[in-house]
């Protein structure tokens, strides 16, 4: 049986924070972040399968990263709309920065007293 998902997942968590922005309009706050794709939540409406660029702003980088992806799944709670999106183009040095990040503030995170419990 295949696995559905191939990667690790990290929530964006602590101080820093990841959006998804077109020029200078907020589209979306990214909830997680992996090898494949991300999720994130969103006021805007987007069909399913649809393949959509912009960019991701991650707070404590000192440039935005250019991001295509296609959406796999939606789910709407109120005005608000989750996404799952597939990477469809996104640099391997790009998304070791921000997998990098993500991965320090998770570590952060942790106490020494959580791992001796």
């Amino acid at each position: 049986m295949e696995e559905r998902r191939r990667a690790p997942r990290f929530g964006c968590i602590g101080q820093r924070s990841l959006s998804l922005m077109f020029g200078e309009k907020l589209i979306g706050v990214v909830r997680n972040f992996s090898r494949g794709g991300l999720s994130f939540s969103s006021l805007e409406n987007f069909d399913e399968k649809r393949s959509l660029n912009f960019e991701l702003d991650l707070s404590g980088f000192n440039r935005r990263v250019p991001v295509e992806f296609q959406i796999l799944w939606k789910r709407q709670f109120g005005n608000e709309n989750i996404y799952g999106a597939s990477f469809t183009n996104i640099t391997t040095e790009d998304k070791s920065d921000i997998l990098d990040s993500l991965y320090q503030d998770w570590r952060n995170t942790i106490s020494s007293d959580t791992l001796l419990h």
